[in-house]
């Protein structure tokens, strides 16, 4: 920009976001300059990083390249071409074209021929700032101030230009460097460095800037080139910016220019050996040198040029020159004398004056390439803060790819092919409209069948729900029909469409897919936005891998569903050649005991054997069945020399009938894990036998808790053992056998789990009057008869106990028999026993352990007899056969029919 500037201050790098006037201070060109500079740099960037490098609103596009149609019909394109009408972004500046227009009729790009060669070529846009002032544009001068001008204008400039490419070239590869590349050639700047002497005779130069006025020197590339041999330039101490209309041409002597003026003043006007530049629009619009000539004289408004000195680059041979009024044409000062080369050794340094030198470092050069240098009289230096060349300060040129169109000569007649549209169009933010997938993706079904679920898009602006919007399904391979058949569905008030899949029959390609696609107003696929593919699959055994972990196929071993089910089929139905049972392991079908049952109850495979492998088998995740709705019928789990250590809280098995055998359950309190799990088995019909159920700690939290889940519900308990405070407990009414078992405590208790509570270990007085109360009361009939029998006998156990402070009677066993058990504690604990049932046999034990002090462990508070052994509630009982280590020992019981047998009848003075 060749203005009247003091100097240019903006600089993005600093990220000043506004310029701030004080009061009382003066304002400066540059001050105000920079403010206008921060504003274009914040939109522009924003521009850009919002639309991109270039961009057109879709609603309102132009530059779009358009064959220029001829007549006939049907009309045929011609050899011209059309630029549309519309806005278009480059680098965040804005480009109007308000009319459409012809490509040789563009504004500032006129009477540029189009291409007459067959080929391809590239239409692009060129878009940069220029400088405007009065004499470039003479509106904006205020008339009112008698002829002086104010400010200037920066006008951005487009053009479209093309250039030839390859056939094979497409909108992806871009514009060519050639075009693109900017001059890579730099300049440094400096003031003359002081020179020093031992000579007292010679007087010493002072080095620096010496000129007496504040400066901005402009140095600019005249004669373009590749490198610094070939090319030129031109410099002046005020920026370029005196400059006079030319007016008119002395016919009589054509070296007599008549300017519009000889200047401001003495500083800022033209002299004799002045060297100037005549200039026009052309020069300023195609970025080339105008022609540079010395001055004789000057007299008045009439500048007489010397014709001996003309530097035509359009016209090396000029001996005169001739004024187009029609192209603006303008004087321009230089203060170089012409043109001058520049300096071909990396330390060479080019005077301009005054001190102010200058260096160009190899590299390329284009004609209008400047470079701008503040001079300061106050520091006697120049203000170039860089300590390296730089590249130039302008002109900068933006690119913008617009169009490949082909030209074509059928039948020896030039006409352009419909050229292949590069821009890129963006819609407004308000109307961001956009599919979107919402369900439906990677469902199968058996060829022939419908989808289960229907295939979901959803259309929205934004984040909001686009209702009305059309919308096409389409099959793209795998046949079947959609529902509705045409597939055009539109979106409801939640923006949601939605279309059924009918699969067509089984083919080997099992690429099944459809296509949703987003329709205009016209019903339109819309080809920029991205469609929205879903994919099926046949629910065929065929189609489905199977990865073995089972030694006993047949080899070779199935890699499909369907193989393996037809070699199972093929199988003889003979016991060496079946698989009983489903092995767990690392080794097995199912890695854990948790994957088999979720795995089984989703194929409802209700009747199973599960064989856990030997080893170790953690369950350190809850196992819950009574959660889920399915049930096993059967569930037969064993395993040999296999152990299970529990880590979770709680292993619930649910079935009709649970079959337990050969396995054991650990707890390690000393590793950490879990002291509190619980194995809970609900059924008809429990079975152990050869398990161990062994948990670490005094936990009050049941261990093994087997529960009815209907009337009648059975339990047999055999060859087992039960380790752990609360180590077993029956709930609910749970009939059966509990034999030859070692069992640290029996609990028998009429509750939930979830109403589990410690019970109370002992009773006192008052608990036996109440229940002698209720007992009266009844009159020996029975009371809340049940079926519930119970016999426990052959077993090693520590304590039998009944929960006896629950309201009394309620739900009593009919019956329990308690025969040759051995009833022993650990040494040093002593809980006493208690027995409830409506009929009660209690023969030939054997209770070890010795009572000792007053109460017992976990007693409640009272007056308890001491030494006894046993608490008796029943309306009919016997006791008799029993032996203790300990004379004295007591059972007490309340019995309102019975034979309680005597001293005699129970071993070693038990006393009833």
């Amino acid at each position: 920009m060749k203005g009247d500037f003091s100097k240019d201050t903006f600089d993005a790098k600093k990220h000043f976001h506004d310029v701030l006037m004080q009061q009382g201070r003066v304002l400066l060109d540059q001050e105000w300059n920079e403010q206008a500079g921060i504003e274009t740099h914040r939109t522009e960037t924003g521009v850009k990083d919002i639309v991109g490098d270039s961009g057109a609103p879709v609603d309102n596009a132009g530059f779009e390249i358009i064959p220029v149609m001829m007549g006939g019909s049907p009309p045929a394109p011609g050899k011209d071409l059309q630029i549309s009408k519309g806005r278009f972004y480059v680098d965040g500046i804005l480009c109007e074209n308000e009319n459409d227009i012809l490509f040789s009729a563009q504004p500032d790009y006129a009477s540029t021929p189009l291409p007459t060669v067959v080929g391809t070529y590239i239409f692009y846009l060129d878009v940069w700032l220029r400088h405007i002032t009065a004499l470039e544009d003479a509106s904006i001068r205020e008339v009112a101030l008698g002829g002086p001008d104010t400010t200037t204008r920066t006008k951005t400039v487009w053009q479209v230009k093309y250039v030839v490419a390859s056939s094979a070239t497409t909108c992806a590869a871009g514009l060519p460097s050639a075009v693109t590349d900017p001059s890579t050639g730099t300049m440094n700047a400096r003031s003359e460095i002081s020179t020093s002497t031992d000579d007292p005779c010679v007087l010493v130069t002072s080095g620096g800037y010496t000129r007496l006025e504040n400066q901005l020197y402009r140095v600019e590339i005249h004669t373009a080139g590749a490198n610094r041999a070939h090319s030129t330039f031109k410099w002046s101490r005020d920026n370029g910016s005196v400059i006079v209309k030319w007016e008119k041409q002395d016919a009589a002597n054509k070296n007599n220019l008549t300017a519009s003026s000889a200047g401001r003043d003495d500083l800022l006007g033209f002299k004799t050996g002045n060297w100037i530049e005549l200039i026009n629009d052309d020069n300023d619009l195609l970025g080339t040198p105008g022609i540079l000539v010395q001055l004789l004289t000057v007299n008045g408004n009439v500048l007489t040029i010397d014709p001996a000195t003309i530097k035509d680059p359009q016209n090396p041979g000029a001996v005169a020159v001739t004024i187009n009024p029609a192209k603006n044409p303008r004087i321009r000062r230089w203060d170089s004398l012409g043109d001058i080369k520049l300096n071909t050794a990396n330390s060479t340094w080019l005077e301009l004056e005054d001190g102010v030198e200058v260096n160009f470092v190899e590299g390329s050069y284009k004609t209008g390439d400047y470079w701008l240098i503040p001079a300061r009289t106050a520091t006697a230096d120049v203000e170039w803060p860089f300590t390296t060349a730089q590249p130039p300060n302008g002109v900068k040129h933006h690119y913008a790819q617009l169009a490949i169109a082909n030209l074509t000569a059928p039948g020896g007649i030039l006409s352009w092919a419909q050229p292949s549209d590069c821009r890129h169009l963006f819609p407004p933010l308000t109307e961001l409209t956009s599919l979107y997938y919402a369900g439906g993706d990677g469902q199968e079904a058996m060829p022939g069948n419908a989808l289960p679920n229907t295939l979901k898009v959803g259309v929205a602006n934004g984040r909001l729900a686009v209702s009305g919007a059309n919308v096409k399904f389409e099959i793209l391979t795998g046949g079947g029909t959609l529902s509705p058949a045409n597939g055009l569905v539109s979106t409801g008030p939640n923006g949601i469409a939605e279309c059924g899949w009918t699969l067509g029959a089984n083919t080997p390609d099992l690429k099944l897919q459809v296509k949703a696609s987003l329709l205009d107003t016209a019903g339109n696929i819309i080809a920029d936005d991205l469609p929205v593919i879903f994919n099926a699959t046949f629910s065929i055994a065929e189609n489905i891998a199977y990865q073995s972990q089972c030694s006993n196929w047949v080899l070779p071993a199935p890699t499909t569903v369907a193989q393996a089910i037809d070699q199972l089929c093929e199988r003889k139905n003979q016991g060496g050649d079946k698989c009983c049972s489903i092995a767990i392991g690392p080794d097995g079908e199912y890695k854990t005991l948790a994957e088999a049952l979720a795995a089984l109850l989703k194929l409802e495979q209700l009747d199973v054997s599960l064989c856990f492998l030997p080893g170790n088998h953690v369950i350190d995740k809850d196992i819950d069945l009574s959660k889920i709705e399915t049930r096993f019928r059967t569930l037969h789990i064993t395993g040999v020399a296999a152990y299970i250590t529990m880590t979770a809280q709680k292993l619930e098995l649910l079935a009709d009938k649970i079959v337990l055998e050969g396995f054991s359950v650990f707890t390690n309190e000393a590793a950490n894990l879990n002291t509190d799990p619980q194995v809970v088995l609900v059924a008809g019909i429990v079975i152990i036998d050869y398990c161990a159920f062994i948990r670490a700690g005094a936990s009050s939290i049941p261990f093994v808790y087997i529960t009815a889940n209907k009337p009648g519900s059975v339990a047999y308990l055999t060859n087992s053992s039960f380790v752990g405070f609360y180590s077993l407990v029956f709930a609910n009414g749970v009939q059966g056998v509990i034999e030859k078992n070692v069992i640290t405590i029996l609990v028998l208790q009429n509750a939930n789990l979830n109403d589990f509570k410690p019970i109370p270990l002992g009773w006192n007085d008052d608990t036996k009057r109440q229940m002698l109360t209720n007992l009266s009361q009844q009159q020996g009939q029975f009371v809340n008869l049940t079926n519930w029998v119970l016999a426990i006998r052959g077993n090693r156990v520590g304590a039998i106990i009944t929960d006896v402070n629950r309201p009394f009677p309620q739900d009593m066993y009919q019956s329990i028999f308690i025969s040759e058990n051995v009833l022993q504690l650990d040494k040093g604990v002593f809980i006493s026993n208690s027995f409830v049932a409506q009929h009660l046999s209690i023969l030939n034990n054997q209770f070890l352990t010795i009572p000792t002090g007053i109460g017992a462990v976990g007693a409640v508070a009272g007056n308890i007899a001491t030494g006894t052994l046993a608490f008796v509630v029943a309306y009919q009982a016997v006791i008799m056969g029993n032996m203790t280590i300990s004379q004295g020992a007591i059972i007490d019981a309340l019995v309102i029919n019975g034979f309680l047998g005597a001293q005699s009848l129970n071993l070693v003075g038990i006393k009833v």
